[in-house]
């Protein structure tokens, strides 16, 4: 199965453990693939580098 992850589903499995975590774990274990445009890449490059939304993050950079 084929998903395009939003910019918030990502944001949300890095900062929380609800179901954005199974979506973002279905595209690790191979059962779905991410997909990404340009315009998606480049609201991922912006989100990420704003370091106060990680302070509560799960993940280091």
């Amino acid at each position: 199965m084929k998903i395009a992850v939003d910019t918030n589903i990502f944001l949300a499995a890095c900062l929380s453990q609800g179901s954005a975590n199974a979506v973002i774990a279905a595209c690790l274990r191979g059962q779905a693939i991410p997909l990404m445009g340009t315009a998606l890449f480049n609201e991922y490059e912006d989100v990420m580098a704003r370091t106060t939304l990680f302070q509560r993050s799960r993940l280091s950079a």
